[in-house]
């Protein structure tokens, strides 16, 4: 993935500073400041870690959106290299670009001026702290999808006597707390409930397999 930031400027208005900061606290960004780079608003999920920092000039908004951290920012552009995080992270701040596009709900222009390929889409609404949530809540319903299905994974594996590591009983039942946040609530119930019988078919194997070993 090639280092740098991506970056969109928009025409400023009344408005924007507002919506950024209502998009900040909707979806969980944390305002870091680290020692020896610039500070910046964190932002992490199971699916990747990503930066933002804005800029207002003069008549207008400047967004900066990165991956990883601001000492070591990466590109989120169209290259193959890492497209699964960044396409999820453009999905995580369209929201943001659409209501920085047309803060007022009129017809006005985004206009790219550095880094990545893909530009706002043109119009998009008008966006309240509310509607931020409400976008935030519907992004993170695709983890209580991707818990529940990695759990039934999980479970046959277990059934089949593999072993197949902490690691992803530890992403299930964090898939599956992201989603209690949302309307697929009983999924994610649902996948916690899959991975903790995993966790004990897993438990039983490690028990047995340790006294058979004694007996012999």
């Amino acid at each position: 993935m090639k280092k740098g930031k991506s970056q969109f400027s928009f025409p400023y208005s009344d408005r924007s500073e507002q919506i950024i900061r209502d998009f900040l606290n909707a979806n969980g960004y944390k305002y870091v400041e680290p020692k020896n780079a610039e500070n910046y608003y964190a932002y992490k999920d199971g699916m990747c870690n990503g930066g933002l920092q804005y800029q207002i000039t003069g008549s207008n908004v400047t967004v900066y959106y990165f991956l990883g951290k601001s000492k070591k920012p990466l590109l989120v552009d169209d290259s193959f290299a890492g497209s699964v995080p960044k396409q999820h992270y453009k999905g995580v701040l369209k929201p943001l670009f659409d209501a920085l596009n047309n803060p007022e709900g009129g017809n006005v222009g985004a206009q790219m001026v550095n880094g990545g390929t893909n530009v706002p889409p043109a119009g998009g609404s008008t966006y309240s702290g509310n509607q931020f949530e409400a976008s935030a809540n519907k992004s993170r319903e695709k983890f209580a999808i991707i818990a529940f299905v990695v759990s039934l994974l999980g479970l046959v594996l277990s059934i089949f006597g593999i072993t197949y590591g902490v690691a992803i009983l530890i992403l299930e039942f964090y898939f599956a707390v992201m989603g209690l946040r949302t309307k697929l609530k009983g999924l994610s119930i649902a996948a916690i409930v899959i991975a903790c019988v995993s966790l004990l078919i897993l438990i039983a194997e490690i028990v047995l397999t340790i006294y058979g070993t004694m007996l012999l």
